[in-house]
């Protein structure tokens, strides 16, 4: 069978599966962008070798993705709002989005000193009912919210952050600047879940709609815990990059065979002893 680059392209089968596959590849596309100009549909009729109304089907998802805007007389753009985070680096929302021309502003929920119950205290390795410092903000990126952030520091080691802008900058520069704690790294814990009423109404979004889970455990250079935080990101205007080495592990021998329960069996080595008999 012939190749054609024209019309052996990736938008084989039905419509539905075809703008999927599209959505994804304009999406990844989104990430390196930062441009408002408008999409033209010819340009990617042309790119993708997609039709009109496979172009279209994709972009409808991916407006109700929040990938895109389309607007009528101004056409479709790419909602140059996304704040990417990588993974590998342990930095704020106002470090992140400042790299984008982001602007980020916080509205202070709560801001207080309470009792830990055991599931805060074991994570920060106090006692149970320890006082602990809660900060409770709604993080606000050009003008929509972002994502609600409820932190719980032990009071011991971030004494006087209560004390700081907290409407003004990210927790991590406050706690480095102002207290001038030596961040280390934090451990991570990322879903999907769905916004329920009262968060739903925190960021703006409908109940059920996808929101981004972030638990985070954060430490000092030396390892101590100084905090347990809940982060819950928009779906539609969050996503974390990073990148992952395949490193050494155990590779699978080449006898491997799988067995009827579905898994895999390991042929012994078989090892033989020639004898000779001495004449």
């Amino acid at each position: 069978m012939e190749f054609d680059p024209h019309t052996d392209g990736i938008l084989r089968g039905d419509r539905e599966q075809s703008s999927r596959r599209l959505g994804d590849l304009m999406r990844a596309e989104a990430r390196s962008s930062s441009t408002s100009t408008p999409l033209s549909e010819e340009a990617l009729i042309s790119e993708f070798g997609a039709s009109r109304n496979a172009i279209r089907a994709a972009l409808g998802a991916l407006q109700k993705q929040g990938v895109v805007s389309r607007r009528r007389g101004i056409g479709t753009t790419i909602n140059r709002h996304w704040d990417w985070s990588d993974l590998a680096e342990l930095r704020g929302l106002s470090e992140s989005a400042g790299a984008f021309g982001g602007r980020v502003t916080n509205r202070v929920l709560v801001a207080d000193v309470v009792s830990a119950p055991l599931a805060i205290s074991a994570s920060l390795n106090l006692p149970t009912r320890s006082p602990v410092l809660l900060v409770e903000r709604i993080r606000i990126l050009d003008g929509l919210p972002f994502s609600l952030d409820t932190s719980y520091f032990n009071a011991g080691l971030a004494h006087g952050l209560l004390d700081c802008a907290l409407e003004n900058d990210d927790l991590v520069v406050l706690l480095e600047d102002s207290l001038g704690l030596e961040l280390g790294g934090a451990d991570l814990v990322i879903e999907s879940a769905i916004a329920g009423d009262a968060l739903a109404g925190q960021l703006h979004v409908s109940p059920g709609d996808p929101i981004l889970s972030v638990d985070r455990i954060l430490r000092l250079s030396d390892g101590s815990v100084l905090a347990l935080e809940f982060l819950r990101l928009r779906g539609d205007r969050a996503a974390m990059t990073g990148h992952s080495d395949r490193g050494t592990h155990p590779r699978r021998p080449a006898s491997a065979t799988t067995t009827p329960d579905g898994n895999a069996a390991y042929a012994a080595p078989v090892t033989t002893e020639s004898t000779k008999e001495e004449a």
